[in-house]
C-alpha cells in the first residue's frame, strides 16, 4: 500500500483475482477505503463500475464497531450474483476479525484454502461435503445457529487427517451456500465452508485460517482438504 489519500492499494485473493485500487477515504484512525474498477458478477463482456468500499471505525464504550459499505452498483447491469458474494464475504471475513482480534491477536495468520470448480447447485455441493452424508466432514446440521456447538467426523480421503472431529462454536450459519465456526483441536483456527457462483462458474471451498500451527501441520491439512474436496464434488 502506498498510504495516503489519492495512493494505492493492492488486493490479492490470488494470481487468479487481484489488481491495484485508489484510496478514496483516509481519515486514520476512523476512516479508510478505496475505489476499483469492477465488472458485474465477473462477466469479462460488461463494462465495469467504479465500486467504493469504505471502512468507519466507531467507539461503542470499550468495544469498537465497524461499519462496512460498498457502492456504486449501476441499475444498468445485473449486480445480484456479485452482491451476494461480497454480502456473504463480509459477514465471514468481519466475523474472522473478530475472532482474530479476541482469541489471537499478535499472531500471524496462515490461510490453507482448497478450493474446486463445481457445476453442482449450493444443495448438492453442501450435502456432498458436510452433514450426515458428508464425504469430508460427517454430522448433524439441524438446529446449528451461530453460537451454538457443533461436533463433526472427518471421512478420510487417501489418509487419515491430522485429528479426527471437527469441534467447535458456529460463526455464521448460512447452509447450503456458506458455513464458518471455530476449530478447537487445530489451535482455535477460523474454519469456512462456501459455494462461491459468479459469471455463471462455480467453486466450493474449504479454509481455515490458522493461528500458530507448524509448517509440517499446515502442508498435512492442506494436502488433505485438497484431496478430500475432490473426492467429495466427483460422480
Amino acid at each position: 500500500m502506498t498510504p495516503g489519500l489519492g495512493g494505492r492499494i493492492f488486493l490479492s485473493w490470488g494470481a487468479f483475482c487481484e489488481g491495484e485500487a485508489e484510496i478514496t477515504a483516509w481519515e486514520p484512525p476512523r476512516r479508510f477505503g478505496w475505489t476499483e474498477n469492477v465488472r458485474p458478477n465477473g462477466d469479462a463482456t460488461s463494462p465495469s463500475a467504479r465500486i467504493t468500499a469504505e471502512f468507519t471505525l466507531e467507539p461503542r464504550g470499550s468495544r469498537t464497531a465497524i461499519r462496512v459499505v460498498q457502492a456504486g452498483f449501476t441499475a444498468d447491469a445485473d449486480w445480484s450474483g456479485y452482491i451476494d458474494s461480497i454480502s456473504r464475504g463480509w459477514r465471514f471475513e468481519l466475523r474472522g476479525l473478530r475472532h482474530y482480534l479476541e482469541r489471537h491477536r499478535s499472531t500471524p495468520r496462515r490461510v490453507v484454502w482448497a478450493r474446486h470448480a463445481t457445476e453442482l447447485s449450493p444443495t448438492e455441493v453442501a450435502g456432498r461435503v458436510l452433514g450426515p452424508a458428508g464425504r469430508v466432514l460427517r454430522g448433524a446440521l439441524d438446529g446449528l445457529v451461530e453460537g451454538s456447538t457443533y461436533s463433526w467426523e472427518w471421512v478420510a480421503a487417501g489418509s487419515a487427517p491430522p485429528c479426527a472431529t471437527l469441534v467447535g462454536e458456529v460463526c455464521v450459519s448460512g447452509l447450503p451456500a456458506s458455513f464458518a465456526g471455530t476449530f478447537a483441536a487445530l489451535q482455535d483456527a477460523y474454519f469456512r465452508f462456501e459455494v462461491e457462483r459468479m459469471g455463471g462458474a462455480g467453486e466450493a471451498w474449504l479454509w481455515f485460517s490458522t493461528y500458530g500451527i507448524d509448517e509440517r501441520t499446515l502442508h498435512a491439512w492442506q494436502a488433505y482438504l485438497d484431496r478430500a474436496l475432490a473426492r467429495a464434488l466427483q460422480d
